[in-house]
């Protein structure tokens, strides 16, 4: 018998993202506006708002932003050429299906503005 396979996570997705930008979460969660990690955001949302039933608030938590944000991320997205749009997305689904060593862990903002890590992991990628 073969097992059914296994749905694909909001979390897998944004790893094989970061995998194929070549961008670590650190960088992705972090306050900067350099174009290819507002890109690579793009690209994140983008991936898991179309490949899974993920709410935006969801995917604003995955990425410690706002549900506003993950919004305009998507917009902008779909704003880009359908061609580039296709291909990137395509090689994201590639890399879901390829087993990953790589770990998402879970950051959060604190009052402060510092980051904190749920679980004392950190991110090694």
């Amino acid at each position: 018998m073969i097992a059914a396979p296994r749905p694909m996570r909001p979390i897998d997705i944004a790893s094989a993202a970061m995998r194929v930008v070549g961008i670590p979460q650190g960088e992705i969660v972090s306050r900067s506006r350099r174009p290819e990690l507002v890109r690579a955001r793009e690209l994140i949302a983008a991936a898991v708002r179309t490949l899974t039933d993920a709410s935006l608030p969801e995917i604003g938590r995955l990425m410690c932003r706002y549900h506003t944000s993950v919004m305009v991320m998507v917009r902008r997205w779909m704003r880009r050429p359908p061609e580039d749009r296709e291909e990137l997305l395509h090689r994201v689904m590639l890399e879901t299906l390829r087993p990953s060593r790589a770990r998402w862990v879970v950051v959060t903002r604190d009052r402060s503005g510092g980051s904190r890590v749920r679980g004392g992991h950190r991110w090694h990628g």
